[in-house]
């Protein structure tokens, strides 16, 4: 039997030490009576006899509850006769004059200036928290003059307890604070000024398929999301026929998809260029003349529209890639081209 008394007796030395120490005995579930009483003991195990305390702020979220605590904890603090707790009338009027902007933000630094002010050694402050299936009922004691916490209890205290049921009166003290979450990134700008180096297309019309090859396409924004540019050739060889174009102007916009991805969408009117007989333009045929002597060639000014639209996909910030659908329009087809090109980046907003 002696040996068992002996575990007891060091089990014993071995809480107290740690709450001397300044943590806390986190039992898993425990009474709000028995909570502040343990508050208070791990206070005094870790203060010099006669250290003057005062028991500042305790949150709940209701003042009936905030109240009942902090007497109850006044009243444990001083058995024993070991701290100077400040008298509750003064207590009283240093929470109505000081805290009344501060209710439930009352935070270690404000808390040392108020008891330094008042000729305290130590300001003690507290909260309760839901946590959906429990309360989380913390006590902490602020050195002032250090302004650092000193002593601090914890534990979790059933939302059951008929006490704290009633004092609540249906009232769920507040949630822990919900972390901020991170500033949204700035909107990803699209290109200021691009130009398709080189590009190559796989084109056809309903009746002939071909190939194609482009370049010198040049693209600037001066405004968010509007751009417009100039290209210096795009020639087509079909089945069938042959498209040749200098010059062809462009107009539309630019829409950042992500970092890395913006998309465009363009107007696009080819000009200038030759094709085969089997290739009228749609708005206007312009000046033909005839280049080997026979109907079956042709080099003509030429006006007819077309579209385009695609993907940018920045590498980093000098190259990328395109990968782009054109369509354009003549009098009797409509040809179609998907392609890909090499593109740099000169700026960006």
């Amino acid at each position: 039997m002696r040996s068992y008394r002996w575990i007891g007796v060091m089990l014993g030395l071995l809480v107290g030490t740690y709450a001397a120490a300044g943590g806390s005995v986190d039992d898993p579930e425990v009474s709000l009576d028995q909570a502040i009483r343990n508050a208070a003991n791990t206070i005094k195990a870790n203060f010099d006899e006669g250290t003057v305390v005062g028991v500042l702020d305790f949150n709940s979220g209701n003042s009936k509850l905030d109240d009942y605590i902090m007497q109850e904890l006044e009243s444990a603090l001083v058995q024993g006769k070991k701290l100077a707790v400040t008298e509750r009338k003064n207590l009283e009027q240093v929470r109505q004059e000081k805290l009344a902007q501060l209710r439930g933000d009352v935070r270690d630094e404000t808390s040392a200036a108020i008891g330094k002010e008042q000729g305290w050694s130590v300001v003690i402050l507290g909260d309760l928290l839901d946590m959906n299936d429990t309360y989380r009922f913390r006590v902490r004691a602020v050195r002032v003059e250090e302004a650092l916490i000193a002593a601090a209890y914890a534990v979790d205290v059933s939302p059951k307890d008929r006490k704290v049921r009633n004092l609540l009166e249906g009232k769920k003290p507040p949630q822990p604070p919900v972390p901020p979450l991170p500033p949204s990134p700035p909107p990803v700008a699209a290109p200021k000024v691009y130009s398709t180096v080189l590009g190559f297309s796989f084109a056809w019309d309903g009746e002939g398929l071909g190939g194609g090859v482009r370049g010198l396409e040049y693209t600037f924004s001066p405004f968010p999301y509007f751009a417009f540019g100039i290209e210096f050739f795009e020639a087509k060889v079909m089945t069938d026929g042959f498209i040749g174009t200098f010059f062809p102007i462009h107009a539309g916009v630019l829409v950042p998809v992500s970092e890395r991805i913006t998309a465009v969408c363009y107007g696009k009117m080819y000009w200038w260029g030759s094709t085969s007989e089997n290739w009228e333009p749609l708005l206007n045929t312009g000046l033909r003349y005839n280049v080997t002597g026979e109907p079956s060639g042709y080099g003509r000014v030429f006006i007819t529209p077309g579209i385009k639209a695609g993907l940018l996909f920045r590498l980093n910030d000098k190259f990328g890639l395109e990968l782009s659908y054109t369509g354009t329009w003549f009098t009797q087809r409509y040809v179609s081209s998907i392609g890909l090109g090499l593109v740099g980046f000169s700026g960006s907003f």
